[in-house]
């Protein structure tokens, strides 16, 4: 199994081992995040760095959901598992609006989305309401927030 070392998840254990994780394509990691992809079963996971967003940007974040974005299409990923527990970037309405328009609306084969919820109310409050404007009702793919991995992925091929 192979442990996340450089990721909020330090504790998490994927079931794929360490060599299984470096063989994944469209592996990419940012300032912010890390991002592995399973093939097998178009899971596109997208883990937060402890130190990320605290220095985030506007013109950061909208970098580093664009390349969520091209990942996501790049892959045809179908589950999508963002881990924000140490999310803190205040996402103002006008990025959330820009969010809806420019990333939500343009995924082509993402069918669901696993948010584990961040532990920052910044960041908690931020992400609930980019997902529940009215914009972001109309999304073609279902979203919903969990406390853990393990449940976050158990649920994605249920839900």
């Amino acid at each position: 199994m192979f442990i996340f070392k450089d990721c909020i998840f330090k504790q998490i254990q994927l079931t794929m081992n360490e060599e299984e994780i470096r063989k994944l394509p469209f592996i990419y990691e940012s300032k912010f995040a890390i991002f592995l992809f399973d093939k097998e079963d178009k899971i596109l996971f997208y883990f937060y760095k402890k130190t990320g967003t605290s220095r985030m940007k506007k013109e950061d974040y909208q970098e580093e959901l664009k390349e969520v974005l091209k990942i996501c299409l790049e892959s045809k990923a179908i589950f999508f598992v963002a881990d924000t527990m140490e999310f803190d970037f205040p996402i103002t309405p006008a990025l959330q609006t820009w969010t809806n328009h420019n990333i939500f609306a343009k995924h082509r084969y993402l069918r669901k989305c696993a948010i584990l919820t961040s532990q920052n109310l910044i960041g908690r409050l931020a992400l609930s309401q980019t997902f529940d404007t009215r914009e972001a009702t109309s999304l073609r793919f279902a979203v919903q927030s969990f406390d853990n991995i393990q449940e976050a992925i158990v649920i994605l091929f249920i839900m």
